[in-house]
């Protein structure tokens, strides 16, 4: 059974031609919430989960009998890092398909066919080596052509994470990987039209570079039936972040099958050393059906989960793939057969490792069909696929008002709950039965609701920006949260998980329209109907990431506690980080920090009182032309500040005094320093010159008239104190100069 059918196609159809405009019912103004104390560059405490130290609380510790522990006060990690760390593993991803996909029926035999094709003829070994090279780049070119379409998204960075979420793409993707599943099975044949195929291969006998490059189109068009399935799983795998990704796992899938390729046309002798091909081609086919099946329940998950029909629970989920392992193993076993195969299969001892395998694994995931609590061993090789631990066959919760569910074991708590149907009522119900234990576990997914609790409570907030589909979310749940450090810092937050992917409609009066500025520089007007788009934007608009999962600690007062951090895999950086919160927490509450208004974006900000250096400011007239300008620190005792004239890229940040432009004033000659101290410092591994108790630097200005002006200017410096700096922060200044 012959079919035609081009994956990136159909997913450029998703994209384009299903992406109707909505009608939006309302035009709330204030559809994202406004959380004006958030500033990203001045949280109360600087440090993120990256640049922590070590776990805050020891184990059976309680928490208000423990001082936190110092962490090393750092701006956070370039989020280009993570990026590339996260494109490298999407490269290797894709790489290893590619791999994979070379031992498939469909492209191992064509190995000495393409090898015959660059030995023909007797070509030179250095020319044959350039053909094998042009080769190779030609099939990696082919498959990162295929991700081109995708950069027609345009630049806002939710458009792909929208679509690959939805409904519809999870559905096409669910039955995309069913038919390639049976397919694989031996059921029916995919493959593109003949004629595709045929002019490609009428191409590749033009000889020279583009005959070549077409023998590289004609390998991708004739595996497309083995290579397809494969490539679809890493295309589905990279969709939701964007373009960029997807290309870095299309060269990687293309690099995987073309660099073989390339060195078996290099040096031919290396064909000597492959096996031969057999029925054990099949095998493998079969078994990436079974693959294939089990990526298809995932792609079906995340539709059900996003919409939460109750199809495929937790439970569920692990019973499919508890049976799909199993029925693998049994097939390497010679139990049954599929069309394909041989009726006499040889069970050699690769068979046999493969099937004790896959047994092994449908026996290790038997404790996922369990209640939590009744698991005898854990399934985290697994975590971050099936749907969440609340979307269970057990679970038992109480949802009454929007944007909250609770679960509660007391069932006079819970007949209590279910009659409450204000909010401001619930939350006192929920403070007060859990003044002296836990005995109401909620589910926050909105932030006004959180907000309110974090208010009557005065926790602070954990906002988890979060979603269904999202496979690292799943894995910070399962992974880091469980950890009984990080569980008991999680008592002492309210955490509001708002799903970006939530596809329920907004209430009318709830829906809106947005400004929003892209990437590009471009503004544009963004209707927000969705719930999830409510919250993606609102992740993107105020938190400047668009990217799951994410986390930020809010004060009840909304100021920004600490640095925002994103996946965060090991449990120690993230319970520091969440100690560096708290204590965010407690400068905020002995007032250590105020709110001050930032004219320049009329948005009220926060700001640090004591940057550990007051500043003061003396103007003296040295003649009719000329004053002199004093700016005198006083630095608290144990830290220091830096000289203008620091020299090296390894040091400290030197201290810029800067001066509006005016045509009151000229600066005259260069600002000269008193008080400082010069040393080599073995730590920073240069010359370090500082100031200890008082910095102070005099400036002489030349007036072009005996008017009254203002003098406006700049200081930027540093603090450091036993190694450990904070980073770099500006003060203004507006001093009054007479006549």
């Amino acid at each position: 059974m012959k079919k035609g059918f081009i994956l990136s196609i159909l997913c450029a159809f998703i994209l384009f031609g299903c992406s109707g405009d909505q009608e939006i019912k309302g035009n709330n103004p204030n559809v994202i919430p406004a959380v004006e104390n958030v500033d990203l560059n001045n949280p109360v405490i600087p440090v993120n989960a990256e640049t922590a130290a070590e776990i805050c609380l020891s184990e059976d510790a309680e928490l208000n009998d423990v001082e936190l522990t110092d962490v090393e006060t750092t701006t956070p990690s370039s989020s280009n890092d993570s990026d590339s760390s996260g494109y490298g593993w999407l490269f290797l991803m894709g790489f290893l398909g590619g791999l994979v996909s070379l031992f498939t029926p469909c492209v191992f035999p064509m190995i000495p066919l393409t090898v015959s094709f660059f030995t023909k003829g007797g070509s030179e070994t250095g020319k044959g080596f350039g053909k094998a090279l042009v080769y190779g780049l030609s099939i990696v070119a082919v498959y990162v052509v295929l991700s081109l379409p995708f950069y027609a998204s345009g630049t806002d960075p939710e458009i792909l994470n929208e679509i690959s979420t939805g409904f519809t793409l999870n559905i096409v993707f669910f039955v995309i990987f069913l038919v390639f599943a049976f397919s694989f099975f031996g059921y029916f044949e995919l493959t593109l039209p003949a004629k595709w195929s045929n002019k490609a291969d009428k191409a590749s006998d033009i000889g020279g570079f583009f005959g070549i490059v077409f023998m590289a189109l004609v390998l991708a068009l004739v595996s497309f039936s083995c290579t397809g399935p494969l490539l679809g799983s890493v295309l589905a795998g990279s969709l939701k972040d964007g373009p960029v990704p997807i290309t870095m796992a299309m060269l990687g899938f293309g690099v995987g099958l073309g660099l073989p390729f390339a060195l078996f046309a290099a040096f031919p002798s290396i064909l000597k050393k492959l096996p031969q091909s057999g029925g054990w081609l099949n095998t493998v086919k079969v078994v990436l059906g079974f693959v294939e099946l089990g990526l298809a329940l995932k792609f079906l998950s995340n539709a059900d989960f996003v919409y939460r029909f109750g199809i495929v629970h937790r439970e569920t989920f692990y019973l499919i793939w508890i049976l799909i392992a199993l029925a693998t193993g049994a097939y390497l076993l010679g139990m049954f057969r599929f069309p394909h195969d041989s009726p006499n299969q040889k069970k050699s001892k690769i068979r046999l490792t493969f099937a004790a395998l896959f047994l092994a694994f449908g026996i290790y995931l038997i404790p996922g069909v369990f209640p939590k609590d009744k698991q005898p061993w854990g399934t985290g090789l697994i975590s971050g696929f099936p749907p969440s631990t609340w979307y269970s066959w057990y679970n038992n919760e109480v949802k009454g008002i929007e944007g909250i569910s609770l679960e509660i074991e007391d069932e006079a708590l819970r007949a209590q709950a279910e009659q409450i149907v204000v909010l401001d009522e619930l939350i006192d119900f929920i403070v007060e039965s859990n003044k002296d234990e836990t005995k109401i576990h909620y589910h926050i997914n909105d932030y006004e609701v959180g907000l309110a609790l974090s208010k009557k409570s005065g926790k602070p907030m954990m906002l988890d920006f979060t979603g269904y589909a999202c496979v690292n979310c799943r894995k910070m749940e399962e992974h880091v949260w469980g950890v009984d450090e990080v569980a008991e810092l999680l008592e002492e937050y309210i955490i509001v998980s708002l799903y970006v992917d939530d596809k329920n409609e907004l209430a009318p009066e709830d829906q809106g329209t947005v400004k929003q500025e892209l990437a590009d520089g471009t503004v544009k007007d963004k209707k927000v109907i969705m719930v999830g788009t409510k919250w993606a934007t609102f992740e993107n608009m105020k938190f400047g990431n668009a990217a799951q999962p994410w986390y930020a600690l809010l004060s009840p007062e909304e100021y920004l506690l600490t640095h925002c951090v994103g996946y965060t895999p090991d449990p120690s950086a993230y319970a520091n980080w969440l100690c560096a919160g708290l204590r965010g927490m407690e400068k905020v509450e002995a007032g250590d920090y105020a709110v001050v208004k930032d004219t320049s974006s009329d948005q009220a900000v926060i700001q640090a009182v004591d940057y550990h250096v007051d500043w003061e400011y003396a103007v003296e007239q040295r003649s009719d032309s000329i004053i002199e300008l004093t700016i005198n620190g006083t630095i608290d005792e144990g830290w220091h500040t830096y000289s203008q004239f620091l020299t090296g890229f390894d040091g400290p940040l030197p201290t810029m005094i800067t001066f509006e432009e005016s045509d009151d004033f000229e600066l005259v000659g260069d600002i000269v320093e008193e008080n400082t101290h010069t040393y080599f410092d073995s730590v920073w591994d240069c010359e370090i010159i500082e100031f200890t108790d008082n910095a102070i630097f005099k400036a002489s200005l030349k007036r072009a008239s005996m008017e009254a002006f203002t003098l406006n200017g700049t200081i930027s410096f540093m603090v450091c104190e036993n190694g450990q700096c904070l980073p770099p922060t500006d003060q203004t200044f507006e001093i009054k100069i007479a006549e």
